[in-house]
């Protein structure tokens, strides 16, 4: 199965909207100062290398931003010790799989907590058909 950019974004969301149901959790947004408290899911970067035949590997960089009105710093931090419990294994839509999270950091920045995480998984291509060579038939002898 090929796991689709857009089938592990919706699971990040997913994830943090089950385990945080007092927070609207939402995709990318330019939204400045939220009246409540959002966490906004972007994907930050997306990249996927060859490996041998027709495999994969792809890695997918997500960004959480969370902001609440008159939010301190220690509540930050909390929400920052929790999305390091919720954010270290996502589970995939359809076939029940998950995900480690690799390189999970976060950083306060301007009064909102920014958390980062990166997930890797590999894919396998279906492998394409190509016409088979005819036969060759062998008409002299070599000397």
């Amino acid at each position: 199965m090929t796991v689709a950019w857009n089938d592990l974004r919706g699971a990040v969301i997913a994830r943090l909207a089950a385990r945080h149901p007092d927070v609207v959790v939402s995709g990318e947004t330019d939204e400045p100062a939220p009246a409540e408290a959002r966490c906004f899911v972007r994907l930050a970067s997306a990249a996927q290398a060859r490996l041998t035949g027709n495999r994969y590997r792809r890695t997918a960089a997500f960004e959480v931003r969370y902001a609440a009105p008159g939010a301190t710093p220690e509540a930050l931090h909390g929400m920052a010790e929790a999305l390091y419990d919720d954010l270290e294994r996502v589970e995939l839509p359809g076939d029940g799989r998950s995900l480690r999270g690799d390189g999970l950091g976060h950083e306060i920045v301007e009064g909102a907590l920014r958390f980062t995480a990166s997930y890797a998984f590999d894919v396998v291509r279906s492998r394409i058909e190509a016409p088979k060579m005819g036969r060759l038939e062998q008409e002299g002898y070599l000397v």
